[in-house]
């Protein structure tokens, strides 16, 4: 039983965290209708999942991130600082660390937010917002901004949405990536933005967590579970991934919108059972 829920929690963290449906809420839903938990398989799962899909960002971006390492390493060197301004890696690391920083204040929020998955009412409204929000994306998908043209206030309002994000039910990745059209990115930038800004987001939820990690130590008989719903969770990642960039460049991405109303009416109805 133990495999099949790490199975189960991997899989869908890897579609779910990519694809614009909110695997928090999904998981807060499960929580409530299944009594699914992932008590028993320790915060050390949890933390090595968020590696699983950090992975698979990282392999589908591999480049971009690898350019953003370089540009970097090149801040310590005084000769190379000079022509930062001109470097197109450079741009894109400023940008992601300016949208990286509203997650501070998320941080500090913590412990609300883990409140909300109590609540099937708010989930419920979320998925909703998420709809709507998504609905609404087939209006903005016009913009022209590379990393090249886009501004740091692009970046810094794309961050904020990623912060309010962090509620169950509001998908990460469909509301930044309509925020990036909202903006006027281009399509194909508004998905590798948001991905990108993903990798500090996941690490900072991974850093929350470590700490508990070395206090309570890893359960006996997880490791085995642990490394399937890795390797789960990180190949599906990869193809969620994947798949949103070809729906966001045949301008499909909005079509989510219907399976988030009708989870968001879904949970609602539950909410009052």
């Amino acid at each position: 039983m133990l495999w099949l829920k790490a199975l189960f929690l991997g899989l869908l963290q890897g579609v779910a965290e990519f694809l614009p449906i909110s695997s928090s809420g999904h998981l807060a839903v499960f929580r409530h209708v299944f009594g699914l938990k992932t008590d028993e398989l320790g915060v050390f799962f949890d933390v090595m999942l968020h590696v699983a899909t950090l992975t698979a960002v990282i392999a589908v971006f591999h480049k971009d991130v690898l350019q953003i390492c370089k540009a970097f390493g090149r801040l310590f060197t005084a000769k190379s600082r000079e022509s930062l301004g001109k470097d197109l890696s450079a741009r894109l690391l400023l940008l992601c660390a300016v949208g990286s920083l509203p997650l501070l204040a998320a941080a500090l929020l913590h412990g609300y937010v883990e409140k909300l998955f109590d609540s099937l009412l708010f989930v419920g409204f979320a998925f909703l917002a998420t709809g709507v929000v998504l609905k609404l994306s087939a209006r903005f998908q016009t913009g022209k901004k590379t990393a090249k043209s886009a501004k740091v206030s692009d970046a810094l309002i794309v961050g904020c949405i990623q912060a309010v994000a962090v509620v169950p039910g509001l998908s990460r990745s469909g509301v930044t990536i309509t925020a990036g059209f909202a903006r006027g990115l281009s399509r194909d930038f508004a998905v590798k933005f948001s991905f990108l800004l993903s990798i500090p987001a996941v690490l900072g939820a991974a850093a929350i967590e470590i700490v508990k990690v070395f206090r309570e130590g890893v359960p006996e008989g997880v490791l085995g579970p642990t490394l399937a719903a890795m390797a789960v969770a990180g190949v599906a990642g990869f193809f969620a991934i994947s798949l949103i960039r070809r729906l966001v460049a045949n301008g499909s991405f909005s079509a989510f919108s219907w399976y988030c109303l009708c989870a968001g009416a879904v949970t609602l109805i539950l909410s009052l059972v």
